[in-house]
Order: C-alpha cells, then structure tokens, then sequence
C-alpha cells in the first residue's frame, strides 16, 4: 500500500515522508482508518505557511464513517457526537455562547487551525492508543516550537486537550 503524496504541498518536504512512512505504510496492511485517501487531510487544507494554530489529539475516531483526517472533527452527519467532540462543544457554549453547526471542523482548518493526531491512523474499532504507534507523526515533526518545511519556519500556538497529546 502507498499513498499519493501528490497534495501534500510544502508538507512534502519534511524528512517523515522519506524516513518513515515507508515502514508505516508496510505495517498498514489491515483495515485502517481515516480511509487511505483522508489520512493527510489536515496537511492538505492546512499548509505550513498557513498553520497559526496546532490542535493536537490523541488518534483518529475508531468508528467507520467518523474519521476524515483532522483531529476532533468528524463528518458532518456523524450523531451522536463523539465524546470528546461533544466536550469541545460544551466549553465554547460555555465560554462564547456558540458551537459549530455539526461534527465537521474543517471551515478551522482554512482558518489556520491545523487539526492533527499524533498518529494519523488507527486500526478500524480499535480507539485509545492501540493504533500503530512505533513512528508516531508527532514524534517526527511536531515539538512545542517551530514547525518546519523546507524554507518555512514559523512559530504556532499549540493547544492540547488531552493527556497523551500534552505529553507530546
């Protein structure tokens, strides 16, 4: 299995994507999720010169029909809402009165908030750190500082909602 790199942008640059995602993708030889076409997604709409904020999460949504590659968010048919999703929601009505119409957060993601799992996929139903983890994406490329890609280096704000992602 391999995946098309082809819209990845200036994310393509970074060493992850010749160093380890080849050994990722031989050990992803059962059924997965996001879908195959979705893994990158956040990278996609998000490209580094645009990223102005890091929201880390833990790994993708285990249920078929949740995951569309970025973190927290979910299809916007997806009810009920995930757990954490729905904790996400009640915060902002807490503290702005508003919430998103629906699961799907990618309208944050043209905003600058780059939405990403600290390993990108997740065995189909197998949620809370049982996904494949010996390269985890974060422990390639995201540290508490500069995010680099090639000539583009900027320092992002990093907001972490759960123990896993603070502890990277």
């Amino acid at each position: 299995m391999r995946f098309d790199l082809s819209r990845l942008g200036a994310w393509r640059d970074l060493p992850f994507f010749d160093e380890a995602l080849p050994e990722i993708e031989v050990a992803l030889a059962s059924a997965f999720l996001p879908p195959q076409e979705k893994v990158f997604a956040a990278l996609e709409r998000t490209q580094p010169a645009a990223v102005r904020v890091v929201i880390l999460g833990q790994d993708p949504y285990p249920t078929p029909g949740h995951a569309h590659g970025f973190a927290f968010s979910a299809e916007p048919e997806t009810k009920p809402l995930p757990r954490s999703l729905g904790n996400i929601f009640k915060e902002l009505d807490s503290d702005i009165g508003a919430r998103p119409p629906n699961a799907d957060l990618r309208f944050w993601a043209d905003q600058g908030v780059l939405l990403l799992n600290t390993a990108l996929t997740v065995p189909a139903g197998m949620p809370q750190g049982t996904g494949w983890r010996r390269r985890c994406w974060s422990d390639c490329q995201i540290s508490h500082g500069p995010i680099c890609c090639g000539d583009v280096t900027r320092t992002v704000s990093q907001a972490t909602s759960t123990r896993h992602a603070t502890s990277r």
